[in-house]
């Protein structure tokens, strides 16, 4: 039986960074320090396994990012989180950006325009070349393609405790300590599919219930079935309850489901966890968000047909900007140039909007006005055409699910845990990352959590080396 004084259980972001820092320690000890008061100060090696279930570590954080590697944003805040002990939780994300990215040591990272952090060489497969590499040069044993099925704790009698780490084939190891980085239930092809939640209910632990988050949406298609495959700038408004409770700048695309794209990775959260089989109830209370604010459009003097139809739809919907760069009003204005030069209705959104695109919202404006399309599209008014491409609305029908989801909403319930991460019900093992009940927002939030909270948990297992 091989014996470890760590065990991560989970080779993703979270605990290769957990392992990367916790292996300084042994770069450290294996100097050879002049004085004997040194060498007496000099912290003790460590000998720390990460355990895999997969056939290598990693895969998920090196297609992060679109395989760019977005690992943190210069715009970090409280709000972009949700779930956990909110006091531990935005005291461990809050500070400077860049912190936590250390880790990667000799890697330069830079900002975009929106304020997300990569690399420099904007590749995420070199992160994980990194921690690999810091991991076999401090002597850390990587354990592949072995699933651990449990985790038992020596008897309480025993002033040592530990753990006894049970592998799938039967294996069996021990360890003073054990870290579980195994993520949340998203995107099974990387080996996650929640089963790893068991580890820690075993342990008394309590699952906050799981949804997908960052994920596709799926809406009503009938409104878009001519405009699949187009992608558009827009601003998002993600709307529930009538309340708008999230929005987002991002390109859009129309498929065959409904949409997906930066914005509607961005707002999706605001959807997570909700009934969409249950009757909407337009005087229901919204859902608690401190963002939330009446669904509104961009116009907020405008008084047309449309916006008062919109305004009082039930259903959870999404709020579409097709052009955030022009107001209602100057759209309305070339449209009545279009149409008095005679270009036929169902064009006037030709050269302003993708042309199918613009016939599909033409149809729209003309189904929610009563107007015949195409036949009579003329009779729909300038004004109403404009405010359907500043809110073209689709009710949202579901999520893709897990498997297409880049995070999970819900987790282990963080209450349970200390401001060092450690279990509150059983000392020695501590939960790092989207293993916990704490999800962010689309932009590099994630990973920020993911490679704060192995700090903590490192330099806490430090301490008591």
């Amino acid at each position: 039986m091989r014996n470890f004084d760590v065990a991560i259980i989970g080779g993703g972001a979270s605990g290769l960074a957990c392992a990367a820092r916790l292996s300084e320690v042994n770069r450290l000890s294996a100097g050879s320090p002049s004085s004997q008061s040194a060498r007496l100060s000099a912290p003790r090696k460590l000998n720390i396994a990460v355990i895999e279930a997969d056939s290598r570590v990693g895969k998920k954080l090196a297609s992060t990012g679109n395989g760019q590697g977005n690992v943190s944003n210069l715009n970090v805040a409280p709000a972009n989180y949700r779930g956990g002990n909110r006091r531990v939780l935005d005291e461990i994300i809050s500070g400077d950006p860049y912190s936590g990215l250390d880790v990667f040591g000799g890697v330069l990272f830079c900002a975009d325009a929106r304020g997300r952090i990569y690399p420099a060489g904007k590749q995420a497969s070199a992160l994980c070349d990194s921690l690999i590499n810091t991991l076999t040069s401090n002597g850390v044993e990587i354990l592949l393609s072995s699933r651990v099925t449990s985790v038992v704790p020596a008897a309480r009698q025993n002033a040592n405790g530990g753990f006894t780490v049970v592998l799938e084939n039967g294996e069996k190891l021990t360890a003073k300590a054990v870290v579980l980085a195994t993520g949340g239930k998203s995107q099974c092809k990387y080996n996650a599919d929640g089963s790893a939640y068991g580890l820690a209910t075993a342990l008394g632990h309590t699952i906050v219930p799981l949804f997908p988050s960052l994920v596709q949406l799926k809406t009503l298609t009938a409104p878009i079935k001519t405009a699949r495959g187009i992608r558009v700038e827009s601003h998002v408004r993600a709307v529930v309850n009538g309340q708008v409770v999230k929005e987002c700048a991002g390109d859009v695309i129309f498929t065959e489901y409904g949409v997906t794209g930066n914005a509607i990775f961005g707002v999706s959260p605001a959807f997570a966890g909700l009934d969409f089989n249950a009757d909407p109830r337009p005087n229901s209370t919204a859902r608690a968000n401190s963002t939330a604010r009446p669904a509104s459009t961009h116009n907020s003097n405008s008084t047309t047909r449309v916006e008062e139809l919109i305004a009082s739809n039930p259903s959870p919907h999404l709020c579409i900007d097709l052009l955030p760069a022009f107001t209602q009003r100057q759209i309305t204005s070339a449209l009545k140039e279009k149409l008095a030069l005679g270009t036929p209705a169902q064009e006037t959104l030709s050269g302003i909007l993708h042309n199918q695109l613009g016939r599909a919202v033409v149809k729209y404006a003309c189904e929610l006005t009563g107007v015949e399309y195409p036949a009579n599209a003329r009779l729909v008014p300038p004004e109403e055409v404009a405010a359907c491409v500043k809110n073209f609305c689709l009710n949202v029908t579901g999520t893709l699910g897990f498997d297409s989801a880049q995070v999970t909403r819900g987790g282990i319930d963080m209450n349970e845990v200390t401001q060092n991460l450690e279990s509150k019900l059983c000392p020695n093992f501590f939960i790092t990352g989207e293993a916990l009940d704490v999800d962010g927002d689309c932009g590099g939030y994630n990973l920020r959590w993911a490679f704060l909270s192995a700090k903590r948990v490192a330099e806490e297992l430090i301490k008591r080396s």
